[in-house]
This record gives C-alpha cells, structure tokens and sequence, in this order.
C-alpha cells in the first residue's frame, strides 16, 4: 500500500550518472616551468654604477676649488709683517750715567752715527732748602713706680696691722687683719696627721665687712704663705683644736666681722716669713701682704 502518485507532477528527467567537473574557482592552473628556468620570468641586471636605474643621466660633481692666490698671499705677506713689526720693536738708547734704557717706539729708527747725535741737556738738579733740624717730642717723666697700696702693688703690713682691700664687686670693701701666727698647730683628729717631713702652722685672720654690700667667701682659697727662699704655700683643709677654721664659705654683713684660722702644711725646716691674702677667692686684683714674726 503506498501514496497515491500527484497527477500534476512532472515526471523527472533521467540525469546521467557522470558528468563533466565543475570549474575551478581560481582559474586555471599554470604549468610549472621546465627544470633550469627562473618561475618568475627573466630578471633584469642591475644598472652600472654612475647610471640612473630610472633612465635619468648621471649627476656630474663639481671639482674642488683650489686656493691658490690666497695660499700665495700669506706666504708672501706673513713674513713681510713680521719683519716689520721687529724693525719697529724697541730702540736701546745710552744715557748720560752709562745706562742704558729700552722703551718701545713706533716710529723709524734712527740710524745716524752715534758722532752725529746730539745728547740731552743735562738739567741742574733744583735747589733744596736747608733741611730743618726734626722737632723734638717733649721729654716725657720717667714713669714712676706703682705706691705701696695701689692697685698693681700689694699692701703691706705686719703681724697686728689692718689692711683694707678691694673686692672685685663695685663697692666691695674689707678691712683685714692679721692678729696671730701659729708655728706648729695639732689637727682635732689624731689620724689626721700632715705628710713625712712636714708640719702644720695656721695664721689667725679677722674679716670686717665696710662697704653696704654682703661679703661672700672663701677665705682659705686666697690665702698662702711664703718661706725665707721664696716658695709658696697653699692653704689646706685641716680641722685644728686650736680653735675656729676658715674652711668653707662665710657670710659677712655690712657692718659685722668674722675670726677664724688659716691652715698651711709646710716642711718642717722651712722659715715662713710672709702671709699674702686676696679677696674673693684670690681673683681680685688687689691684695695684701703681711710680714710674720
């Protein structure tokens, strides 16, 4: 059982099993050439050199100029210039003295026999006045020495006397006395002992303040003592039983005074015969200097 067949249907055409190919889409087909032969046809040979590949003449380049004239020029100026500059670079000329003296011209030279040349007049030197005789500078006075007591020179006293010095304080005044000397003096601590070969002597001082100003110091720091062969002492830091120490710092008030002792380590041999005492640790510029007796 099957479809009935359409009436109005064409009855196909018989087709052929085979038939011819098809063109080729990218045209056809070249041979390849014979073996020895270039695929891509003859080849031209390049253009000799100095030719133009594109048929234009060949570009002619223009000769080197030569100098000539101007090479000639300065060979023959450049010596000309030089031996002119030399013909007008200095003149020597003699001088009266017998010198001789060189300076520079730019004229010609003379060149006249040295018979024909006329010498310089000799000028007469100008008279000088009398020189007169220097002023003298006023004879100055031989300068006198510094007094007992100024300012450079220490005041002096002896055992019981006053001085009175100068602080470095403006208005710093204070009278100083030495009221009593002590050869050998005993420490408070018997372990205190002073070094092999020497002693302790202390020198008995009074502080008296005279100015408005509070007096602060050190005493013992500007104090020492000096032996007959002019060796100097520092004071020390002993503590005597002899009585009050100068030790550390002390404050005096206008008006008032403070005693105490100055302690010195000495050898035992030596012969102190000066105490040199200075305010404010030493540093002011007067100072005062008792003889001990």
């Amino acid at each position: 059982m099957g479809y009935p067949s359409d009436p109005y249907r064409k009855p196909q055409e018989q087709q052929p099993a085979f038939g011819p190919p098809p063109p080729d889409p990218y045209g056809p087909r070249r041979e390849p050439p014979p073996s020895g032969q270039d695929p891509y046809g003859q080849r031209r040979e390049p253009p000799a050199f100095g030719h133009d590949p594109y048929g234009r003449p060949a570009y002619a380049y223009p000769q080197p100029r030569r100098h000539s004239g101007l090479v000639l020029a300065l060979a023959i100026g450049l010596p000309l210039l030089l031996l002119g500059g030399c013909a007008t670079a200095c003149v020597v000329l003699t001088a009266p003295g017998g010198g001789t003296d060189v300076s520079a011209t730019s004229g010609p030279l003379d060149l006249a026999p040295p018979a024909e040349r006329v010498p310089p007049p000799v000028q007469e030197p100008a008279e000088r006045p009398p020189e007169q005789p220097a002023e003298q500078p006023p004879a100055q006075p031989a300068e006198q020495p510094a007094e007992i007591g100024g300012e450079k020179a220490p005041l002096t006293g002896e055992t019981g006397r006053t001085l009175t010095l100068k602080g470095m304080q403006e208005g710093s005044i204070m009278d100083v006395t030495v009221d009593q000397v002590f050869r050998e003096v005993q420490t408070t601590y018997p372990t205190i002992v002073p070094r092999s070969g020497n002693r302790l002597m202390a020198v008995q001082i009074t502080l008296t303040n005279k100015s408005s100003l509070v007096y602060r110091d050190t005493p013992h720091s500007g104090a020492s003592v000096v032996d007959a062969q002019g060796q100097e002492y520092e004071a020390t830091w002993e503590e005597l039983a002899n009585g009050r120490h100068f030790k550390g710092t002390v404050t005096i008030e206008p008006g008032d005074n403070d005693t105490g002792l100055v302690v010195f380590q000495v050898p035992e041999k030596a012969e102190v015969v000066t105490f040199r005492f200075g305010l404010d640790g030493g540093w002011a510029e007067q100072h005062g200097q008792w003889k001990l007796r």
